[in-house]
Parts: structure tokens; sequence; C-alpha cells
């Protein structure tokens, strides 16, 4: 083993997690005196508007929140309506009040025909009971992040209002956190706000921190995503749609993605900060707010003033794109017709090159099938025991155990990263000892690890219509199994163990902090999974003779 090259392997591994999964990624955040979205000064709203507890159940704080909001419409020249609906009661029979807040800003010269709406809530979350304490949310993030974000976008977006073609249109719901009751009223008795409009954009918290995750388009997204393809910075995972509709989580967007077409952003990362009182002014993260207006701002101003979205049905498709992000490299989006294309493309080089290795006498069918049993097994007792590390967990804090949303588990953190690392430690060692007990070329553990990889792709495409997590680390591994044919090129492995790491640290960390501590099991599966091609490339790069 060549100990140099696994010095530079384990150090740019490092490297690629921590820039990917950390916030090295996400711009940092502009000071007040900037000209374009500025956090900062997008915080000084937050600040007043978590100032209290502003649920349905805080009446007289909640009213100072419209009144901070219809102040800021003010400051900002635009009109602005207010809508009251009265005597909604709660299970117990509580009767409140609500109220949303529009505003519409037209072009300078016309009215326009069509209009894009950016939705946040301005109700903070009921009291909950965590553990036998009851807390209050602060509203700082949810959604204090997606009023301010808003507000600072609309700031922005005025400054260019000469050269508007489209009007924009404003509405902060009430009574979002329970029963999504602004957004039901608006569209039961003030239908006019929907009309002509061409684009959703709704802004959510569900923590803190972390990137501002596009992780919810309507269907038929092949024309929302090239327009999302002019923001900076982009983040967006095509399957993150599939999973959030598991998730028993509901939006303002959850009643309009079937009619208007529309996006959904969010941060996803702490659980344990949300609809708790952790989630107040002093755990804002100005980067993540950052990344809201860098994302969103360049799509408003391209909806505004490019004279094709006139046509308010512009951005509506029959087709599904497919899309993922690589940070620091980019948005990489396909046609579903382009992604089957290129995934039988390389399923069939793969075949070819197996056959070729088989000729060669590289690999074996028996080998192959010796690690792909064992991986399996090995796959099966690391995703065991992920559930019975979250179960335990669950149970020693005195609460009971859910697959998802299973919040408030102290040292969750702690737990998921050292059950994850003591996996890759033991898979390791298990893989050192096969290759060199049975002598198995690590071209067989690469082989396998592809077959099932793109067996897995191939049902969920066609299952659930995506499969990138999946195919994209098969597609790499499958360029490193062409490219090793030639003896120079065991250099090129660690470029592919680097990129796979890029691609894959993103979606474990947004799975893990998603789904939380409770779908461990399905974390160490897929680390089972990407380990099985992550070790034997690393393995060729750093090993003299292989």
């Amino acid at each position: 083993m060549n100990k140099a090259r696994l010095l530079i392997t384990i150090i740019l591994a490092a490297a690629g997690i921590f820039v990917t999964i950390g916030d090295t990624h996400l711009p940092a955040a502009k000071g007040i005196d900037h000209a374009g979205f500025s956090a900062t000064r997008a915080s000084k709203d937050i600040e007043i508007i978590s100032s209290e507890p502003h649920s349905i159940y805080h009446p007289r704080e909640r009213a100072k929140v419209k009144e901070y909001l219809a102040s800021r419409f003010e400051d900002l020249g635009v009109n602005y309506e207010i809508f009251d609906y009265d005597s909604l009661v709660d299970r117990k029979g509580y009767v409140f009040n609500i109220s949303n807040i529009y505003s519409v800003t037209e072009p300078i010269n016309e009215k326009a025909n069509s209009y894009i709406l950016l939705i946040a809530h301005y109700d903070s979350s009921p009291v909950k009971e965590i553990k036998g304490e009851k807390v209050v949310s602060y509203g700082a993030a949810d959604d204090g992040y997606g009023l301010a974000t808003i507000l600072e976008l609309l700031r922005n977006v005025l400054n260019t209002r000469s050269e508007w073609k489209q009007g924009i249109k404003v509405l902060f719901t009430d009574s979002e956190e329970y029963g999504l009751n602004g957004i039901k009223k608006a569209l039961k008795y003030e239908r006019d706000i929907f009309e002509n409009v061409g684009l959703v954009i709704n802004i959510e918290a569900r923590g803190v921190r972390g990137p501002a995750i596009l992780f919810e388009t309507t269907s038929g997204n092949s024309r929302l995503i090239e327009l999302y393809k002019n923001s900076y910075r982009p983040y967006a995972y095509s399957f993150t749609s599939a999973v959030y509709n598991t998730l028993p989580n509901y939006t303002d967007f959850t009643l309009l993605k079937d009619t208007l077409p529309g996006l959904n952003f969010s941060v996803i990362d702490n659980l344990n900060f949300y609809h708790t009182d952790l989630d107040n002014f002093n755990n804002i993260s100005l980067k993540s707010i950052q990344h809201y207006g860098d994302q969103i701002l360049p799509l408003i101003s391209a909806y505004l003033t490019d004279q094709k979205y006139s046509d308010r049905n512009r951005l509506r498709s029959d087709e599904n794109c497919i899309y993922f992000t690589i940070p620091f490299i980019g948005l990489f989006t396909f046609s579903p017709s382009v992604y089957l294309i290129i995934k039988i493309i390389t399923s069939i080089v793969f075949l070819l090159l197996l056959l070729a290795y088989l000729k060669q006498s590289r690999i074996s069918l028996k080998s192959i099938g010796f690690v792909m049993v064992l991986n399996l097994l090995i796959i099966a007792i690391a995703s065991a025991s992920g559930y019975l590390v979250a179960y335990l967990s669950a149970k020693a804090n005195g609460l009971p155990y859910r697959i998802i949303n299973l919040a408030y588990v102290q040292y969750e953190f702690v737990f998921t990263i050292a059950t994850i690392l003591l996996f890759i430690v033991l898979y390791s060692v298990i893989y050192i000892i096969i290759i060199r007990r049975r002598r198995i070329s690590s071209l067989n553990f690469i082989a396998s690890g592809n077959i099932l990889m793109l067996i897995l792709s191939f049902v969920s495409y066609f299952k659930l219509g995506d499969s990138v997590i999946f195919f994209i680390p098969s597609f790499i591994a499958v360029i490193m199994f062409l490219l090793n044919i030639f003896n120079f090129s065991k250099y090129l492995n660690i470029l592919g163990v680097i990129l796979l790491l890029m691609f894959v640290s993103p979606i474990i960390y947004s799975l893990s902090v998603a789904l939380a501590i409770g779908s461990l099991f399905v974390v160490t599966a897929l680390c089972g999974l990407y380990l099985w091609l992550l070790l034997p490339l690393t393995d060729r790069f750093v090993r003299r003779n292989v």
C-alpha cells in the first residue's frame, strides 16, 4: 500500500465531505450596504417578527406582527389589503380570528397579464409539549425566514420596476400552522389573488440552518427547472419531492401545487429546533437566509422582465425532468427520455465491460456472486444496527420510536455520526480481509456493486420516476470501470472517489436531517451501497499492485 496515496485520499475525502455537507458552499451573508439581496438587512425584519411567540393562541402578539408587515409594505411603497376571517374554532372550542395580508404590484405602464405569487405565513407554531415540558416557538425561521426573504426580494425587484413586463403578488397567510386556514380562506373567498398567476414560490423552514433546498415542485416541472437554472448556487434534487410526500407535513403550497406551477423552498436542518423555543432570533443562520435570496432573486427578476412569461401558462408542462446538484459544480438536468437513454447506454457499456473483464480473467462470476451475497448481508446487518441505535435512543429519551420525525433525541448527531463511522471502519476491515485472504480483485467489488445499483436505479425509475441516488454513483463507477482497462488510469480512481463523495455526501446529510434519527437504518443501508463502490475505487488508487 502506498501510504502517501492513502494520506492524499483521506485528506481529499475529508475535504470533499466537509465542503458538501457543511456551510462552506453557501454564500456569505451580504451586509446592509449591499445593493442586492442582503441577509443582514432581512434579519432586521426577523428580529422584530420573532420578538414574541405569535401563534393563533397569541392574538395580541400576532396582531403586532401583522401590523409590522403592513408597515413594511408601506415602507416599500406598495399597496396592500388585509382580509379578515372571524370566528374560527379549534378542536377544543377555542375561537380565534385570522387575517391574510395581500399585495399586488403592476408594471409601471400597464396592467400585467401574468403574475408571480410569493407566499409565506406569519403565524408561529402553537404550544408544543416535549418530554413533559410545554414550549412555544418564536417563529424566527418558521416562517420569519420566508417573510423577511420576500420583503427583501420585493425591495430588490422594485428597483427594476421600469423593466417589468409581468406583475408580482405577495400573500402572507395566517394560521398556516393550524390547519392551513389562511390559504384555505384565500382560495375560498379571494380567488382573484390566484388569477393570472403563472408561478408560485413558497418559502418555508423545517429547521434553522443549512442550504435552502428546492425540495418540492409541481408536477410537470421541466420548464420550472429551466427557469431555476438561473439561480445562483442552486441546491435541488428531483427525488426530494417523493421523499417529502412520505412525510406528515403540509405547507400552503400543498393546496396550490395541483393547479398552479410552483416551487417550494426550505431549510431542513435541525428538526430539534423546529416548532420549539429554539426557533428564535439567536439561532438564525444568515448564510441560509442569503442562500434563499441568491437562489430566488434571479428567478423573480427573469420572470418579471422576460416577455415570454406574459403567457401565464408558459411554465406548465407535461414532463417531469430529472435533476440533481453537486455543490461547487452546479445543477444537472435531464429530460426523462434523455435520462433513460443514458441509463440504457451506461448499462450496455457496463455489460460489455463485464464480458471483456471476464474474458481477460480479471473478474469471475463466482467472485462477483460471493461479494454480492456478502455485501447484501453486511448492508442488512448495518441497517438492522441503525434501527436498533435509533430505537434505543428513542426509548432512552422517553420517546416513542418513529421512522420519521423522531425529534428531541439528546446527542442525536453524535449517535448518528458514531454509527456511520463505526460502520465505515468495520466495512473497511471486512473489505481488507476479503481482499487479502480470498485474493478477490477490487474489480469484482465494483462489478457486483454496479450490478445492484443499476437494478435499483431501473426499479426506482419506473416505480417513482426518479433514480439519481442509485444511478449517478453507478454512472461514475462505470466510467472508472471503463478506465481501469488501462493500467495508467489507476491514478484517475481518486477522481471517481471524490466525485462520488461530493454527490452522495449531501444526499446522506439531507436524508439524515430531514427524516431524523428514526431513519438511521435507511442512512446506514445507503452508506453500505455507496461504500460498495467507494472502497474498491480507493483501493485501486492506494495499492501499488492491483
